[in-house]
């Protein structure tokens, strides 16, 4: 029986640490896969025996037999970095037979997924996101997504001055390159006592694009820098409180967070250096229910979506990560025990 289970991430990730810690302490052993070793530090040897793929991948001081997979938690892949002896479009040839070979091996393992990568990739797309939440019957707030400053100045009358921009994809500007940088950085620095106490110090380098409450004085500026980037217009939507619902295997987890506690998180808590009090939701059983239907809708076993709960008690659905943060949760609120439920999911079926 398989019994290999496999983590692929960053080499920086926290989420990743805390699921290794519980894994061991149930009695398994996960191999950690660091997509960014992969090609330049890594071989590949693939033979095809019966319709099935065997054979192993070599990373740095562990190896991977292919046909020992039990399950595989797809959790946050990073992009290698480019060998200084090749030049862009060599590199570029390189990781290409890289992607072709890796993605056709995932998408012919049979075994359990957190989730398949190509069900995360469909699911991310933040306009697709809000035409399905309106068919599960979510309420979602008026939407615009241009780079027309004409059409901004309109929406923003229309709603009376009361409209929010968000940008479309990583709020982080240059956050990768920095994540890379802190990796090295790291290694050269053991005084420092976690990877997330690390990336806190350092996240100050980058550009935070947070979601912003759009005022004269921004509709003075668009006119030179929409265009060069659509963004994600909406109606301001009042909040009592904020909540994060995640959904891992069959169980739904919602952590109420009241982002009106602190001025600086009144339109965006994810603000950093700020702590707003966490707390458990509970849901309306059919809000419940959309939410897992919605999840299991792009075939994801785990999703982390973002929702409004209005002074009316209104649920509005703002977005859905296929592959969002949830720790901070399970800290707040550790009667959840999500640590343990990706955990669960990830060894059902095997034999410690």
């Amino acid at each position: 029986m398989p019994k290999q289970i496999v983590i692929v991430t960053e080499e920086m990730d926290e989420h990743a640490d805390a699921i290794i810690l519980t894994l061991r302490e149930m009695g398994h052993e996960p191999l950690r896969l660091h997509t960014a070793d992969i090609p330049f530090a890594s071989t590949l040897s693939l033979n095809l025996d019966g319709g099935a793929w065997n054979g192993v991948i070599q990373l740095k001081n562990k190896v991977l037999d292919v046909s020992d997979i039990h399950s595989i938690w797809w959790r946050r892949p990073a992009r290698p970095p480019i060998p200084e002896d090749l030049s862009k479009r060599e590199a570029e040839f390189v990781l290409e037979q890289f992607r072709h070979a890796m993605r056709g091996l995932w998408a012919s393992l049979e075994c359990r997924w957190m989730s398949r990568p190509d069900k995360i990739y469909e699911a991310s797309w933040k306009t697709e996101q809000l035409t399905r939440a309106v068919q599960f019957g979510f309420n979602i707030p008026p939407t615009l997504v241009t780079n027309d400053a004409t059409q901004v100045r309109a929406f923003y009358e229309e709603h009376r001055g009361h409209i929010i921009f968000k940008v479309l994809a990583d709020p982080m500007l240059g956050f990768g390159t920095i994540q890379e940088t802190a990796v090295q950085l790291n290694k050269e620095s053991p005084e420092i006592k976690s990877s997330s106490e690390f990336l806190d110090q350092i996240r100050d380098l980058s550009r935070v694009v947070y979601t912003t409450v759009i005022t004269n004085e921004h509709l003075l500026l668009i006119d030179n820098t929409l265009h060069r980037a659509p963004g994600i217009f909406q109606a301001y939507i009042p909040k009592r409180v904020e909540l994060r619902i995640v959904v891992i295997g069959d169980d739904i987890f919602a952590g109420e967070i009241d982002s009106q506690f602190h001025t600086r998180t009144q339109h965006d808590w994810r603000r950093f250096g700020v702590q707003v009090p966490i707390r458990r939701a509970v849901l309306p059983v059919d809000i419940a229910e959309r939410c897992y239907a919605f999840t299991k809708s792009y075939g994801l076993t785990f999703s982390s979506m973002d929702f409004i709960q209005t002074p009316e008690d209104q649920y509005v659905f703002i977005e859905n990560n296929p592959n969002g943060q949830f720790l901070f949760i399970d800290v707040c609120v550790p009667e959840f025990k999500m640590r343990e439920a990706v955990a669960n999911f990830l060894t059902e079926g095997m034999k410690t």
